[in-house]
């Protein structure tokens, strides 16, 4: 039988207050699956790594996004953010997912990503150089400017002062509160701010049909051509996966960055595995703290039989912290990811989520955080900045520093060997 959680009211109170402190503890206080008192609703928070690859890679025709509707569990969900990112690869779902999977899977392996590795490293060294010994900076807002500006040229071969990647940046930081939250902005600013961002899209996408190729990602989705069909992708939709790109793309890499450095800036750790560092701080704090299923048919998960409708709940955060699969699990410790790998479940790690819906970023996240890290770590190291306001985890659509992250450089006096091979916590 599966355990339930405390009343309703205990529930909703715990979600707002600390949903991160609200799931850990029902994974230790029921094990790997509880179902949580929500009226009207089956939702049921998963924390077994096997599970999780179950609803994430081997059954997925079961497993659908978006959220269960009261009056209709398997019809379609609720995406709540379509109305920003329209049909992109994070709000799609079935047969149009599957085809612009096809489409774009391309223009992120490891090959092709690696091509943008000269652009990063440069705007990486600029930001760099722009930093001074002794100073305190506020690294997640350096890091948030940063990777707009890696998107804008990779996605769409413009500066960061282009405009419309500026009036995109002032719709963002005007509606951020309402996306946070995955609430989409459906007010009239809003209304204007998209008329404005689309004519602006539309624009360049016109442009880039009447250019010779480019290596620029909307370039490449301008020239994607379906297998089956030789039919392009229609201009609605190279907009929606250009803004998804944007939005989804820049966010997620500047909170792992931020959180790396404040992980480093703790711990004094003096390594040069760079891609170690990286590694363990997407463990300890992960992006997508929380990834989401609703079952479309009835499914054995955990052991269990779940009704059709059922919303499934899985974070990272939890597993990644489970005593279980990662001694001493609380320790930011690069090194248990040097040499040979420990033996524990393949989704006891999923940063990146897994199977046909798995982050298509997650080679150029990957890229990104390591060239990036690189350039800072051959020139500074960071300690803990006094007088600032707190680092805390703001688990929204993405997990932000709250208060962002204020960390103090020190030049390195004998720029050490930075290695990027491929290969609250308390720190060693």
């Amino acid at each position: 039988m599966i355990p339930w959680s405390g009343s309703t009211l205990s529930l909703v109170r715990s979600f707002r207050r600390d949903p991160l402190q609200l799931l850990t503890s029902l994974h230790q206080r029921y094990g790997p699956i509880v179902r949580l008192r929500v009226p009207g609703r089956a939702v049921y928070s998963v924390s077994d790594p096997d599970a999780i690859q179950q609803a994430l890679t081997r059954t997925h025709r079961e497993y659908h996004k978006g959220i269960s509707r009261r009056r209709d569990p398997t019809g379609p969900g609720i995406v709540p953010l379509r109305p920003v990112l329209g049909d992109g690869l994070l709000t799609s779902e079935a047969a149009l997912h599957k085809r612009q999977r096809r489409l774009i899977q391309p223009m992120f392996h490891r090959a092709r990503v690696a091509e943008y590795e000269s652009i990063i490293a440069v705007l990486a060294e600029e930001m760099v150089r722009g930093w001074a010994d002794g100073e305190v900076r506020d690294v997640h807002r350096d890091f948030t400017e940063l990777t707009l500006a890696v998107i804008a040229r990779t996605v769409f071969d413009v500066s960061l002062d282009n405009d419309v990647i500026r009036v995109i940046r002032t719709a963002i930081a005007q509606h951020q509160p309402a996306m946070s939250r995955l609430v989409a902005p459906l007010g009239p600013r809003w209304k204007r701010a998209q008329r404005e961002i689309n004519t602006m899209l539309y624009d360049l996408i016109a442009a880039r049909r009447s250019a010779p190729p480019g290596r620029d990602v909307l370039s490449l989705l301008v020239a994607a051509r379906d297998p089956d069909t030789g039919e392009p992708m229609p201009d609605r939709l190279i907009r929606d996966e250009a803004m998804t790109l944007l939005l989804a793309g820049h966010e997620t890499t500047a909170n792992a960055l931020a959180w790396t450095l404040h992980l480093l800036s703790l711990s004094g750790y003096s390594g040069s595995d760079v891609k170690s560092v990286w590694l363990e701080s997407l463990r300890l704090y992960p992006p997508a703290w929380l990834q989401t299923r609703r079952l479309v048919a009835p499914a054995v998960v955990a052991g269990h039989e779940l009704p059709a409708g059922a919303m499934l709940l899985f974070s990272p955060w939890v597993v990644h912290r489970d005593p279980q699969w990662w001694p001493a699990p609380l320790v930011f410790d690069p090194s248990r990811w040097e040499g040979t790998a420990a033996a524990r479940p393949r989704f006891a790690y999923f940063p990146f989520g897994g199977g046909p819906r798995q982050c298509i970023g997650n080679d150029f996240a990957d890229l990104e955080g390591v060239t990036v890290l690189a350039a800072i770590l051959r020139r500074f190291r960071v300690e803990p900045a006094v007088g600032v306001p707190p680092v805390e985890p703001a688990p929204l659509v993405t997990l932000r520093p709250r208060h962002g992250v204020h960390v103090r450089l020190k030049t390195v006096v004998a720029p050490p060997y930075v290695s990027t091979h491929d290969g609250e916590p308390r720190h060693r």
